[in-house]
């Protein structure tokens, strides 16, 4: 055999090396917009606290749970309140860490702004991964499919954020409330939770996060670094709860056995 075919013998039968992931994932908010007591991660949806739902949806990308060459995540880090959480939230964490043994499970406190604890969930990781994510417990049909693409694609690229195309027409308002302009919705992409970034990155997203800069999200802090970002499309099911009304809509898609109907 020809040293080129060996070399491409070896190439084809070479194992596919997955990226693995470390996830911050959000369950600290207060919820104010969604005026009830109780912050609305702990709202019960389809029998389950809300923010159950994506955090078993996240550790379930595990090693071994998908196809060659998905991401695995090895390590999740969930944010709470600094108040504490409710009995509930408590037994379903217990529960999922159950169904999840591959994956290592810590909690951290978090910050005054969404930005203090996103940087809080990255110092508590200890995990050596390929990629980190981060997600708002708020979205909890998040597509594992697109999350997967999103980890190959920031573990290739440096930076990756689910985004859903704009089918509406979007307008640009000037401070008197008028129309400035009409934008070209082609061009338009709704930001969604999770976002993901090389580990390399990790530090440097920490310490803009932490600064008196404003960032709305950890896109956004990347590109104030100079690291591309791409958009990688997803369902406008992986919607985010801000309102009663959300909730309800989250719970219509919720078939008969406590499953995302299709």
């Amino acid at each position: 055999m020809s040293d080129a075919s060996q070399s491409s013998s070896a190439s084809s039968s070479a194992p596919v090396t997955q990226p693995s992931a470390c996830a911050v994932i959000l369950c600290g908010g207060s919820g104010t917009r969604f005026g009830a007591a109780t912050p609305k991660q702990f709202e019960l949806l389809g029998g389950r606290p809300l923010f159950a739902w994506s955090v078993d949806r996240i550790a379930g990308i595990a090693s071994g749970a998908g196809h060659a060459g998905q991401a695995a995540i090895i390590e999740v880090v969930l944010v709470l309140p600094e108040a504490g959480i409710p009995h509930v939230a408590e037994r379903e964490i217990i529960d999922i860490e159950g169904r999840h043994p591959e994956v290592r499970f810590s909690r951290t406190i978090g910050g005054a702004r969404r930005q203090d604890s996103v940087a809080a969930g990255l110092a508590a990781l200890t995990s050596r991964c390929d990629v980190v994510l981060v997600h708002d417990s708020a979205r909890p049909f998040l597509p594992v499919e697109a999350v997967e693409n999103l980890i190959a694609e920031a573990h290739a690229t440096g930076g990756a954020l689910l985004a859903c195309p704009a089918t509406d027409t979007i307008k640009q308002a000037d401070e008197q409330g008028r129309v400035a302009a009409t934008l070209d919705r082609r061009t338009i992409w709704m930001a969604q939770t999770p976002q993901a970034f090389r580990a390399e990155y990790l530090n440097a997203v920490a310490d803009l996060l932490r600064s008196e800069r404003e960032f709305t999200d950890e896109a956004a802090a990347l590109e104030a670094l100079g690291v591309g970002v791409r958009l990688i499309p997803s369902p406008a099911t992986n919607l985010k709860i801000t309102t009663p009304e959300d909730l309800r809509r989250a719970a219509a898609m919720i078939d008969d056995d406590g499953q995302i109907a299709p």
